[in-house]
């Protein structure tokens, strides 16, 4: 079987839980393995895009959303900064940052990001030394490059950006989780 793309590995993982969601898992992969979805998927004969309910939609400047979950966050107060480095790391690829993100459960995407713009009198001072990371939503720009979702402090105010994935990041940026 031909390995596939991380574009198409997304769409797996998300046909995945969506079958598992409806169904229980047993019943998921008989019916993955029934109709092939892993090949299709890999021979890019299925597509399913995320949808996503934002404001900055990148979608009408040609780009295309890989990745994107909901959002989850409630409140500001909720959050904490989490770094993603290990001891000894100065600085780490955009995928490995993602993978850990995900382990860290601090894996919030850019429909969190917007609303904290709309509450960010809200966000910690402390924050605003570190450009925030909003892994789950995953775009690709027009030139091919792989972007997550990221706030950082301008001096008054915080804006969106898009950190490009491929460039990996340093300590100068944080992940956010809800406080346990």
């Amino acid at each position: 079987m031909v390995k596939p793309s991380y574009e198409q590995a997304i769409q797996l993982e998300r046909v995945w839980l969506e079958l598992k969601a409806k169904l229980d898992a047993h019943e998921a992969q008989r019916l993955i393995e029934h109709f092939n979805l892993v090949g299709q998927i890999a021979g890019g004969q299925f597509d399913l895009q995320p949808t996503a309910q934002v404001n900055r939609d990148m979608r009408k400047e040609g780009w295309k959303l890989l990745e994107h979950i909901p959002r989850s966050v409630a409140s500001v107060g909720a959050l904490e900064l989490v770094s993603f480095l290990e001891e000894g790391e100065g600085f780490i690829s955009g995928d490995e940052t993602v993978r850990r993100a995900r382990g860290l459960n601090a894996d919030y995407g850019q429909e969190d990001a917007e609303w904290l713009l709309e509450h960010q009198e809200e966000i910690p001072e402390e924050f605003r030394k570190f450009y925030l990371l909003f892994p789950r939503t995953v775009w690709q720009g027009s030139d091919g490059d792989r972007r997550v979702v990221c706030l950082g402090w301008r001096g008054r105010r915080w804006d969106l950006g898009f950190a490009w994935l491929d460039d990996g990041f340093d300590s100068g940026s944080r992940l956010l989780r809800s406080r346990k």
